[in-house]
Order: C-alpha cells, then structure tokens, then sequence
C-alpha cells in the first residue's frame, strides 16, 4: 500500500480503486508569466496571462480536466531552503467565471522531497493550470528575498485522474 495525502476534507474514506492513467500535463514547456525586457536605461515587465490571480512565476496548462473528479498530483522537488507555492485553479466554461484554488502548497526543501497528493476539481470546472510562486510574506521569505537567488527544481511532473470510491 501507498499513503497518499487526501485534500478533501468532507470525503470520511477514500479508497483509490486505480491510479492507471496518461499525465494529463500539456506538452508545452513552462511558461513564465511574464516577459521582461531589460536594458541599462529602460525596463518593461508584461503579465502573460492576466486571468490568474497570481501574475508571476511559472504556469502549465492541464488537459482533459473535469468537474467533480479526482486527480492524483506528483513529483519531485527541491527548493534549496526557498519558500516556494504551488497553487493548481480551474476555471468553469462560463463567460465571466473567475479561476479558483483547487489547491494550494507550499514547498520548501534543502535535498530532494517527493510530493504526492490527491483532490478533487470543482463542481463546474473544465479548465485549469498549476503555478509555481516564489512564496510572499512572514519573516523567513523576507531574509530569503534578500539572499541571491531563490531557484526551485522539480522533477518527474505527473497529473492524473483518479478512479475512487468515496463514502461521505
């Protein structure tokens, strides 16, 4: 048997019935959210994609994604002591409807950490993204903005949807 940590909290058991499925990650690299041209006497900085609530970092599109359904999210990282935020939103079809936390991590390593976890996407959603932040806020991120670089690393990306039976 695995432990995998549940980010649902009204599910009282979840019992994963099969994990057998393509990674549902774009084929498209990751993409900054914003694009800077700096020069010695001018600078312009460009939000990408203005619909997340976050406008910077990095962003990957999810495919196939599905209201009310499962995902089993995984990979590898490592952070070299930086707070850093993974946050996946999803979005209904609906003209005017807004991207929201599906959810919502913070990472923070000095060796290689595994992260596993599954949750579930909200009840009208059929769009959705993951985004890595530089975390923002407290003391610790404070002294780490002022240290040189923050640089996260991560590995073995996999997003998967999920066959379970849940008993509320």
């Amino acid at each position: 048997g695995q432990n995998i940590t549940i980010k649902d909290k009204k599910a009282k058991i979840l019992t994963l019935l099969s994990t057998q499925s393509a990674n549902l990650l774009s084929k498209d690299q990751w993409r900054l959210l914003e694009e800077k041209d700096l020069e010695e006497n001018y600078v312009s900085l460009t939000t990408v994609v203005g619909n997340l609530p976050n406008s910077d970092g990095l962003i990957r599109e999810i495919n196939d994604w599905s209201p009310r359904s499962y995902y089993i999210l995984s990979f590898e990282y490592l952070t070299h002591g930086k707070s850093f935020k993974m946050i996946i939103y999803d979005k209904s079809l609906q003209k005017d409807s807004n991207f929201r936390k599906v959810l919502d991590e913070d990472l923070r390593s000095s060796e290689w950490k595994p992260y596993e976890t599954i949750f579930k996407s909200s009840n009208d959603a059929y769009l959705a993204s993951l985004q890595i932040l530089k975390s923002k806020g407290g003391l610790i991120d404070e002294i780490a903005t002022n240290a040189k670089n923050s640089k996260i690393e991560i590995k073995n990306l996999d997003i998967a949807t999920a066959t379970v039976s849940a008993e509320f």
